[in-house]
């Protein structure tokens, strides 16, 4: 699980960067196979966690 936590950020930006990075980020054919090759990987997931500290 690669998850990202963000307090008071820009909600919009933020969003937005992480869906271009979670769809992007196993299109690298390096990452794909590595992974595909890997006895200790069964899956990747993405969460994005939008929070305030107030």
């Amino acid at each position: 699980m690669i998850r990202l936590d963000c307090y008071d950020a820009p909600e919009h930006e933020v969003s937005d960067f992480f869906d271009r990075f979670a769809s992007g980020a196993l299109n690298t054919n390096e990452y794909r196979m590595a992974l595909a090759g890997s006895s200790y990987v069964s899956e990747i997931r993405f969460k994005l966690n939008l929070g305030t500290l107030q």
